[in-house]
């Protein structure tokens, strides 16, 4: 059970490389919401200690929706772990893009720009373009990439 939302996995249990994916999300989301220090590169850039975390997110496909989904429902001032969520896609009628815009999601065009200081955490699922080592250190804590 991840951000109190019990169900939220359901429709990835049956599916081949479900409890991989599951197995590695539920390791992140976990890692943020519980740890203080979640750097795993020596020196460690400044960024907040604890939850909530601004986060973007790149993604593409239908595999992707599914993440952000889970993402979308940690999403709680008071009490969750993802205070800020925003996308990254590449252009065309892609799921991630669809997702974003329904939601209400802040969506940036491939590649973002002027991101310094403005999140914590990139999240990379099925995203499909290399993030380049300049990007990655935008991020004060780290960058999590799942691919299907």
């Amino acid at each position: 059970m991840v951000c109190g939302k019990k169900n939220v996995f359901t429709m990835w249990m049956n599916r081949k490389t479900g409890s991989v994916f599951l197995k590695t999300l539920n390791h992140v989301l976990n890692v943020l919401k519980f740890s203080t220090n979640v750097c795993t590169q020596l020196p460690c850039k400044p960024g907040p200690s604890r939850p909530p975390w601004s986060l973007l997110f790149f993604g593409t496909d239908q595999f992707a929706v599914e993440s952000l989904k889970v993402l979308t429902s940690c999403r709680n001032p008071s009490k969750g772990i993802v205070e800020k969520l925003e996308v990254v896609s590449l252009p065309g009628d892609l799921p991630v893009r669809r997702f974003a815009q329904q939601n209400q999601l802040t969506l940036h065009n491939w590649p973002p720009h002027d991101l310094e200081g403005q999140f914590d955490v990139g999240v990379v699922v099925s995203f499909g373009r290399l993030i380049h080592g300049g990007l990655i250190d935008k991020f004060p804590l780290w960058v999590s990439i799942i691919n299907d």
